[in-house]
């Protein structure tokens, strides 16, 4: 296991990426966030993990970033997951 040091830390198990989420992800982080994951998918991760278990808000840019690195990851045939939201989320 290693973690890569940066604004938000990957922790590495063999070839998987599990990347922690910052407790906002908003339109002033949103496209920082996105440039992490799209390393960690550049930088060979079989498979991304997102934890969001820190995130206590996750706007449309922080959406729209996920999707774009899902959808990069599953172009370069890697899977993501995201494990399921805090109960604190669902209605």
């Amino acid at each position: 296991m290693a973690v890569s040091a940066g604004r938000y830390p990957v922790l590495w198990v063999h070839k998987a990426a599990v990347d922690s989420a910052p407790a906002r992800i908003d339109e002033g982080n949103a496209g920082d966030f996105l440039a992490c994951l799209r390393a960690v998918i550049h930088d060979g991760a079989a498979t991304l993990i997102v934890d969001m278990t820190p995130t206590t808000l996750c706007d449309s840019a922080g959406a729209n970033a996920l999707i774009e690195a899902c959808a990069q990851a599953r172009a370069t045939r890697r899977p993501a997951r995201r494990p399921s939201p805090p109960s604190r989320w669902r209605r």
